[in-house]
């Protein structure tokens, strides 16, 4: 007498409200939504892709014909101007990047929001998630060039670039949220956030070497956390510049104080968002 085997059970079917479900679906909704901003801003023509890496280059250039101009002098410490420069636009390119990108969510990605799967921190942690894997990318790119030219060693401290440069884009991602909201509700803050994020970048160290600087400028200029920021990423590029300026828990204070401050507001204005023209 022959036994019948029993059918090989199938795999439990996922509750359709199970937390597992559900984060499966919000993944889903990321992922869609970064390919759709890959598409918007990188598929029409190639130009999209030659402007991330020719952006920072341009900074550089810029200031270092100025500091040729005004004989400003070599960089600091072991570094070549170039090499100081990059140091300094790199991290504040980051941020601002990060800023516009990700306070530009909701306005560009307004009527996806009617759909129920869509919700208004899916737009911001798509941008957020694609612009951070892009200025990686853009960084090893310019500093790879930087050594292949000879202008630049390799950095002493990857863990310290790391943390400035993960500093910088959380400080950009929480001016960035709190522009999408308020720029959602009161388009003038978005004019706001463009004379902030200027007086940031003028005052941040970028072409000039603040260790230099009176004590008393120094002081002022310390209360601008991207100035800690860059301080940070040059120190970690090069043990052998020596700064006093850059203090990790300040600048992580901003950023995540900032982060905090914009999903508020995003918890606050969430009923009202979808409401919106």
């Amino acid at each position: 007498m022959t036994t019948r085997q029993a059918p090989a059970a199938l795999p439990p079917e996922i509750p359709e409200h199970s937390l597992r479900h559900a984060l499966r679906e919000q993944v889903s909704v990321i992922w869609a939504l970064m390919m759709r901003e890959v598409m918007t801003r990188f598929g029409r023509h190639k130009l999209g892709y030659l402007w991330v890496f020719l952006e920072p280059t341009i900074h550089i250039g810029v200031w270092f014909v100025i500091r040729l101009a005004i004989r400003a002098g070599g960089g600091a410490a072991d570094m070549s101007p170039w090499l100081f420069l990059g140091t300094g636009v790199m991290p504040l390119i980051t941020f601002m990047q990060m800023n516009s990108y990700v306070g530009g969510a909701i306005s560009a990605n307004g009527a996806l929001l009617a759909f129920p799967p869509v919700k208004t921190l899916d737009t911001i942690a798509a941008r957020f998630l694609l612009e951070s894997g892009t200025l990686i990318v853009v960084a090893v790119v310019l500093f790879t060039g930087l050594v292949a030219f000879g202008v630049a060693t390799w950095p002493d401290s990857l863990g310290t670039l790391a943390l400035a440069g993960g500093g910088m884009a959380l400080l950009g991602l929480g001016f960035g949220i709190c522009k999408a909201i308020a720029t959602a509700f009161f388009p003038v803050a978005g004019q706001l956030n463009v004379i902030v994020v200027r007086v940031l970048y003028l005052t941040s160290g970028i072409f000039f070497d603040p260790e230099k600087l009176p004590p008393d400028i120094q002081y002022w200029l310390s209360f601008n956390p991207c100035l800690h920021g860059v301080q940070l990423f040059r120190h970690g590029y090069s043990n052998l510049y020596v700064t006093n300026l850059a203090d990790p828990w300040y600048l992580f204070s901003w950023a995540l104080g900032l982060v905090a401050l914009g999903l508020l507001l995003e918890r606050i204005t969430r009923h009202r968002m979808k409401d919106l023209p």
